[in-house]
């Protein structure tokens, strides 16, 4: 994952007021997670002012996840156990959040149904929690400079649900997080095989040592 995105750039400002202040990176991750299941339960509600809500909200907790890691590493409060506690805050919320849309569509009369709704929903939600699993095995590559993370794509989410396309976004969550879960299993089996063959390699020619 890239730490020089423009969204790490957008919310530096901020990640500076609050070292000032004395904020935790902790307490970030907690109002992250907050506002991200408090979109989930505005889409819910499949349309109406509950909607725009939703959708700022999500804003709102996207900036809030760029801040928390950002501001960790300012600050030089950067662990193991805050990283491991914003990847279970960033699963639950995007998982909650294409549950919620999905029941949300599925509820607005003349859609489809609450069940085909609840379903592409959870389609999404159970390859979310596959693709954080999976990621969540693999020790982090050393950092590269990019200018879009491809975390950085659920910013489709507030602008699609503003724009109406919600049925659109539903379908898209449900064809492209199971793309993704089978893109991040994969890599982690890739890990896995290379991993085992250095294992080999290294018991190898330390027998070849002690031979």
């Amino acid at each position: 994952m890239s730490h020089h995105t423009l969204l790490h750039r957008a919310v530096g400002p901020l990640v500076t007021g609050l070292a000032r202040i004395g904020i935790a990176p902790d307490l970030v991750t907690a109002l992250r997670f907050v506002t991200g299941i408090g979109a989930s339960a505005c889409l819910l509600a499949g349309r109406g002012p509950l909607m725009v809500a939703g959708a700022l909200l999500w804003a709102v907790s996207m900036l809030l996840d760029r801040t928390d890691g950002a501001l960790a590493r300012f600050t030089g409060r950067s662990s193991r156990y805050g990283a491991r506690i914003d990847l279970i805050s960033d699963c639950l919320c995007t998982m909650t959040l294409f549950l919620g849309l999905g029941i949300g569509v599925g509820a607005r009369p003349g859609g489809m149904s609450m069940l085909g709704g609840a379903l592409m929903g959870g389609v999404a939600a159970i390859a979310v929690a596959v693709t954080f699993a999976a990621l969540s095995r693999i020790e982090p590559e050393e950092e590269q400079r990019r200018p879009v993370d491809p975390d950085d794509v659920m910013l489709v989410v507030p602008v699609l649900i503003l724009c109406g396309q919600t049925s659109v976004l539903l379908l898209l969550a449900a064809i492209l997080a199971p793309v993704g879960a089978v893109a991040a299993v994969f890599l982690l089996a890739q890990r896995s095989r290379a991993e085992a063959r250095l294992r080999r390699s290294i018991i190898a020619v330390s027998s070849r040592f002690r031979s």
